[in-house]
């Protein structure tokens, strides 16, 4: 069951409230954007969490690529997206 149908459901169950195909529209709306939102913090955090991991592993002088194996590791990230993370914080700290 989806959000949306649970909400639909505590609607019509808690609040005696009928699902009207308009309020349904609503409903769907409003969690499809919840959840954008949600993911969108997500994705936020984790970028901010690799980025500080490359700036400690900075501190304690870690090589470039030696940091690409930590948080390919560490983070899930094929090496690409590990390339560009190192890549993109290339000046911090030097």
């Amino acid at each position: 069951m989806s959000i949306a149908d649970k909400k639909k459901k505590v609607i019509e169950t808690e609040y005696n409230i009928p699902m009207m195909e308009d309020l349904n529209r609503e409903v769907n709306v409003m969690c499809n954007l919840a959840k954008g939102i949600m993911e969108n913090g997500i994705k936020r955090a984790l970028n901010q969490g690799i980025e500080s991991t490359i700036i400690l592993l900075r501190k304690e002088n870690y090589t470039d690529s030696k940091i690409k194996l930590l948080i390919m590791e560490q983070y899930n990230l094929m090496e690409e997206s590990a390339d560009e993370y190192t890549k993109r914080n290339i000046n911090i700290l030097l």
